[in-house]
């Protein structure tokens, strides 16, 4: 679990990527808080260069008593393209038969949460991911959003990553996301923007509910370096794997970072 406590002056992350998701517990803690009791919540060492804080359920933050939604940020599962090909918006871009897996371990473990709607990318990996959750919940149906889509790649859409390592645009886009622009395509700061706004309009259609929202790897980076105060040119500070989920509390006076890639497959 990680936990994101932010102070007046300053802001103190603790991470740990790849945590199990526990469907039985949760982080989204009480309201009307104090900041957390050291003496009765210890800081402990997890082995994985970060820190793990017990019973986060028992931690009180401040500020959370003005919480209007949480938002479940989730990452599409595995298929074909992933590690090989900047897939983009391309239509036909079906699960792989592991991706397949993994949706359906994610909407075993999502089940019995208290989904008020389920958001998906228009994109048909996003699409079978959030399928997968929707029949594990047989209950609402999947909307489809624009402001969830990929990043438009413009002319990079469908290369292979080998063939744009030397390319200078290429080089400039991953150095300086808070000012590049895709050849043809999206600014990363218009995705971020766009990501921030729906989910900011969902969390005020569905005060104190809970909204699951299936997108891409560098949406879910650009919201996240939001609600953190990241400058984009740092979204590959940390990892948003396939079929993970990230939490975010959020409302009318801004929004706090609960988890970060919880893996659940």
């Amino acid at each position: 679990m990680f936990i994101v406590r932010q102070h007046r002056s300053s802001l103190a992350v603790q991470l740990q990527l790849r945590t199990p998701f526990n469907a039985s517990s949760s982080s989204e803690f009480p309201n009307g808080s104090t900041n957390f009791d050291r003496d009765r919540n210890p800081i402990r060492p997890n082995g994985f260069g970060s820190v793990t804080i017990p019973n986060p359920a028992g931690i009180y933050v401040r500020g959370l008593d003005r919480v209007t939604a949480t938002i479940y940020f989730i990452r599409h599962a595995a298929h074909g393209h992933i590690g090989n090909t900047l897939s983009g918006r391309q239509p036909a871009i079906p699960l792989t038969d592991a991706g397949r897996g993994q949706a359906r371990a994610l909407g075993a473990r999502l089940a019995d949460r208290p989904f008020a709607a389920l958001h998906s990318s228009p994109v048909q990996r996003a699409r079978e991911t959030a399928d997968a959750v929707r029949e594990a919940r047989g209950g609402e149906n999947v909307q489809v959003y624009t402001a969830l889509d990929e990043i438009d790649f413009g002319a990079w859409t469908g290369k292979a990553f080998a063939d744009l390592e030397d390319d200078p645009q290429w080089q400039h886009w991953n150095a300086r996301r808070s000012e590049a622009r895709c050849p043809g395509g999206e600014a990363m700061a218009e995705a971020q923007a766009r990501v921030v706004a729906h989910a900011e309009q969902a969390a005020a259609a569905h005060p104190d509910g809970a909204v699951a929202m299936v997108t891409h790897c560098d949406i879910i980076r650009a919201a996240v370096a939001h609600w953190l105060g990241l400058s984009l040119d740092r979204i590959h500070s940390f990892d948003i794997d396939p079929a993970s989920v990230s939490r975010v509390a959020v409302g009318d006076w801004g929004g706090r970072v609960l988890s970060l890639n919880e893996q659940v497959a």
